[in-house]
């Protein structure tokens, strides 16, 4: 029974946190009504920022709705998946998983996922030195995220994942 109910409230505790965290978010209204539409839900803080939607350049609802599903089919077919953390007065860890792996991290605002800070060591320094790595690995050593074209030479020691359109996510 004690089982149970720790279950239920862990279950109350973990929609009360995310619901509350959705509403702290701020940002796009075209992108908070597209995630609604199309994944009945509100776009992650990493997700209302509008350069992961071709460089935040689209002409109509219609087109950023594309770029929109363009994104997650991208994330998705080349195995990245973006994980955010509330760290409290407005600021989110993201960290990005390659396969699995962690490859980097930022700190961005809750207010249209703004960057503050590029990389593990920048986050760790900013405040965030309770946040681990999957896998355990260590944060401080994880570069950072930042956005560009997808067309462009590819440096060594530089991953470039594609977002949606001419948008890419540079990692170095």
């Amino acid at each position: 029974m004690k089982k149970k109910l720790f279950i239920a409230l862990f279950v109350l505790i973990s929609v009360f946190h995310s619901t509350v965290e959705a509403q702290q978010l701020k940002g796009d209204p075209w992108i908070f009504q597209a995630y609604k539409e199309l994944y009945n839900g509100p776009p992650t803080a990493w997700e209302l920022n509008i350069q992961n939607y071709n460089g935040g350049s689209w002409n109509n609802y219609g087109e950023l709705k594309n770029y929109i599903v363009q994104y997650q089919h991208s994330k998705g077919s080349q195995g990245l998946s973006i994980s955010t953390t509330s760290l409290g007065n407005g600021k989110i860890a993201v960290l990005f998983n390659l396969n699995g792996k962690s490859i980097a991290a930022n700190l961005i605002t809750n207010d249209g996922g703004t960057i503050i800070a590029q990389g593990g060591g920048n986050i760790i320094a900013q405040g965030g030195g309770n946040i681990i790595a999957q896998g355990g690995g260590n944060l401080t050593n994880l570069p950072g995220a930042s956005f560009g074209s997808r067309y462009q030479v590819q440096s060594a020691g530089t991953k470039i994942i594609s977002t949606s359109g001419k948008g890419a996510l540079i990692i170095r």
